[in-house]
């Protein structure tokens, strides 16, 4: 339980030290082009890490932290940091319904780099197509929305579809997933440019395969690798399940 709770916890550490983007260059780009670019980069952080191997049934629930972070941002977004590895964190839950449908929230509080303090909000519906079979991985779909709260630059939201696949590998405490989904982010400056308010959008798409351990009864631990935006990217969490 011990190395449980350490894991916890340093997920927990991790997450604040990524969480903390740094948005400072916002200020100096806000044009179409650029907010695109930046759009399309927060959008695999904003909509990515929303599933972990776990499919909880009725009556049943999934309460997680998750950490979502991508290796680096594209070559044209000149708002994040260049070859800099920036994420976002989530405290995570999902409660099982009849009929295989699974409602998800998430929220988390940040303070980026440059100064004030933000809340990412979201949730969404996963629905289960099929359940995991002797040779046939369990198959879900899932629709999120995310946005930032509070943060006084700008105003961001983005809509994401997941394609999910898991399979458990039962006697050992162990599942496999897999996941591919795509993005649709947009952004409203708050900054006033030349009298008008610039927005800009953009599509990302990612794609991942991780591994779930039960370590505990009810307690998991999970990773998963893969790219968003032809960059690495990695999920870590840590959740209690029933």
């Amino acid at each position: 339980m011990k190395r449980i709770l350490i894991a916890i916890v340093a997920i927990l550490c991790l997450s604040a030290q990524i969480s903390a983007i740094n948005f400072g260059s916002f200020s100096t780009n806000i044009v179409t082009s650029k907010l695109n670019a930046f759009a399309k980069d927060l959008g695999p952080v904003l909509g990515g890490g929303t599933y972990s191997g776990s499919n909880c049934g009725f009556p049943g629930f999934d309460l997680s932290v998750k950490l979502v972070v991508v290796n680096s941002p594209s070559s044209d977004d000149v708002i994040l940091p260049a070859n800099t590895a920036y994420g976002l964190a989530f405290a995570e839950l999902e409660v099982g319904l009849p009929m295989n449908i699974i409602p998800m929230f998430r929220i988390f509080t940040i303070t980026p780099e440059n100064g004030g303090t933000l809340t990412v909000m979201g949730g969404g519906i996963k629905y289960k197509l099929l359940d995991d079979q002797i040779v046939l991985p369990a198959v879900a779909v899932s629709g999120t929305y995310h946005f930032f709260s509070g943060y006084s630059d700008f105003d961001i939201n983005a809509l994401s579809f997941n394609l999910i696949l898991t399979k458990g590998l039962s006697p050992l405490p162990l599942a496999l997933y897999a996941g591919a989904g795509v993005d649709f982010t947009n952004i409203t400056s708050k900054i006033p440019f030349l009298g008008l308010m610039v927005t800009g959008s953009g599509t990302s798409f990612r794609y991942n395969a991780g591994l779930r351990l039960t370590v505990l009864p009810l307690v998991y631990v999970n990773g998963d690798v893969g790219y968003a935006n032809s960059s690495l990217a990695y999920t870590l969490g840590a959740g209690a399940a029933f």
